[in-house]
């Protein structure tokens, strides 16, 4: 009869420790995840008409993009889960909505062409993009710089293009418009690209951040639609 109330004892005993394990684990686990600081929600449909959705491995390659794009800006973290032919985006580490809105709401095909409308040569064949703060000539303040680099193709077909317009104007455009039109003053063999945008200015900064941010994380080959945008 001892024994038997011994194992209650001991029974009702564990009982709470148990239950407080338990809720000290959730209250652990509810603190791993950060609230975000943006929510958006982007359905994303197929340029060619004749294509009705997505496959599942061309909605992955859309959400590899834009998380590439996020990381850019800085953001300490961030979530996208795909549900049907939406993307589901929560970004903890990073506040500016507007600047999400237009990093994420847009393709980002680059292409370069020449006074006649003619392409030289597309963003497809960028090896590598990086942002960085360069000296200016005069003032030796630092203004910011996208350096473009081209692949071997790339780098062949810009010597062509370059060549070709000596003493012209060609248009460097991000979504069909034209970010600056310099004019060619010799061909460019190297393959490399540098694109300023006016100085050391806020709002100069602000844009080459953008810019860089859509270039380094790729083309989305998609009509974008920003269904919902909030900071929380």
């Amino acid at each position: 009869m001892s024994q038997s109330k011994g194992k209650s004892f001991i029974i009702f005993f564990l009982i709470p420790i148990i239950a407080v394990f338990m809720a000290s684990c959730s209250c652990s686990e509810m603190k791993v995840k950060p609230v975000p600081d943006i929510y958006l929600e982007i359905n994303v449909k197929p340029l060619d008409e004749g294509q009705k959705s997505f496959s599942k491995q061309e909605l992955a390659s859309i959400k590899a993009v834009m998380g590439k794009r996020i990381e850019f800006l800085g953001a300490s973290s961030n979530t996208i889960s795909i549900q049907g032919q939406n993307l589901i985006i929560e970004i903890v580490g990073y506040t500016d909505l507007e600047e999400v809105k237009t990093v994420l709401g847009k393709s980002g095909k680059l292409t370069f062409t020449d006074d006649q409308g003619s392409i030289i040569v597309t963003g497809d064949h960028l090896k590598n993009v990086t942002y960085s703060m360069q000296e200016m000539l005069e003032g030796g303040l630092q203004e910011p710089i996208i350096k473009l680099e081209f692949d071997d193709e790339g780098k062949r077909l810009f010597a062509i293009g370059t060549n070709k317009n000596r003493g012209k104007q060609i248009s460097i455009n991000l979504d069909g418009e034209p970010i600056m039109s310099p004019v060619v003053h010799d061909t460019i063999e190297n393959g490399i690209v540098i694109l300023t945008f006016g100085g050391p200015s806020t709002d100069a900064m602000k844009v080459v951040q953008q810019t860089a941010a859509l270039l380094k994380g790729g083309v989305i080959p998609a009509i974008i639609n920003i269904v919902k945008a909030e900071n929380r």
